[in-house]
């Protein structure tokens, strides 16, 4: 039987009232990424693998640093390989990032038309490729907020 996981945020939902936001959204962020740790060897019904740790700090490091200054938070699936990937959309727009189980990421980020604005292998020591990614998040956010 193939386990379906994948964390979502709730939009205008945080954890603890009293933490400051950008607190809060790293509170979710760790406790969605932790909860993601548990599933064993086989948790999709075939091969899959644990989630790593390696895939979980890169994880963790990455949407720390794309939601800063916002508070759009990402949709966080486990992959077969040990790895997670990370999503944002909004209004046909997205960034995905795919940790792998060795804690690579890869990423890319699309227009509305599904048109990809950037596309690559990275390392969560590259600031420029983190803050471009982070750019397209903000906007995403900027978006969503103009919108209400």
């Amino acid at each position: 039987m193939a386990l379906s996981i994948v964390a979502r945020p709730v939009l205008g939902m945080r954890v603890d009232g009293w933490l400051p936001d950008r607190l809060r959204d790293a509170a979710w962020i760790l406790d969605a990424v932790t909860a993601l740790l548990g599933p064993a060897e086989g948790w999709d019904g075939r091969r899959a693998h644990p989630v790593t740790q390696e895939a979980a700090m890169a994880a963790l490091e990455i949407a720390g640093r794309l939601v800063a200054g916002h508070h759009l938070l990402p949709e966080i699936f486990p992959l077969p390989d040990g790895g997670l990937q990370l999503e944002w959309h909004v209004f046909g727009a997205g960034v995905e990032i795919e940790v792998d189980g060795a804690g690579a990421p890869f990423g890319v980020a699309t227009d509305a038309a599904g048109q990809a604005l950037w596309e690559r292998d990275f390392s969560v020591a590259e600031v420029s490729a983190l803050d471009d990614l982070r750019r397209f998040v903000a906007k995403m956010a900027h978006n969503l907020e103009s919108a209400r």
